[in-house]
Order: C-alpha cells, then structure tokens, then sequence
C-alpha cells in the first residue's frame, strides 16, 4: 500500500519524472491488443482517455472527466488530475 506521506511522495515523484506516463502508454498498447475481448463501453473508455491524453490542457481535462477515468482514493484522482494538467498522463 502506498497510504504513508514517504510512499505518496516518491509516487510524486515518479509521476513529475514521467514514468505514470510511460506505464499508461504500456497499458494501452497492451489493452489495444486485446480490445477485441473488451466490451464495447471499457472499448469506448480507452479510447477517450487515449484520445484526452493527446489535447491541450483544457481539453484534456474535460476529455478526462468524460472518459470515466478514476483513481480509488481522493489523493489518487488529486495526483490524476495533476499529472493531467502537467501533461504527465
């Protein structure tokens, strides 16, 4: 778990160095190769949190939301949200 402030500080930092960017274009790809094994909605979910990741910052952020796109806790989707207007998802 990731719950202390030292495990959420070194996710920070891993985030500003752009390795969430890096994993999310691994997850993709590789959820790309199977979306044939999706349903139509999680199909429909990649592509727009794919698509939102390529668009300026305002843009982004609304294409974001829409996606459907979500962390688990409140500092997770705070931490999504800044990677997003960062440029770092």
């Amino acid at each position: 778990m990731n719950t202390t402030w030292a495990a959420r500080a070194t996710r920070l930092r891993m985030l500003w160095e752009g390795r969430f960017a890096i994993w999310t274009d691994s997850n993709i790809t590789s959820l790309r190769r199977l979306q044939d094994t999706l349903t139509p909605e999680s199909r429909e979910t990649l592509e727009k949190f794919a698509q939102a990741r390529q668009m300026r910052l305002v843009a982004r952020l609304i294409h974001l939301k829409r996606s459907g796109i979500y962390r688990q806790t409140l500092f997770g989707n705070l931490s999504l949200i800044a990677a997003a207007v960062f440029g770092k998802i």
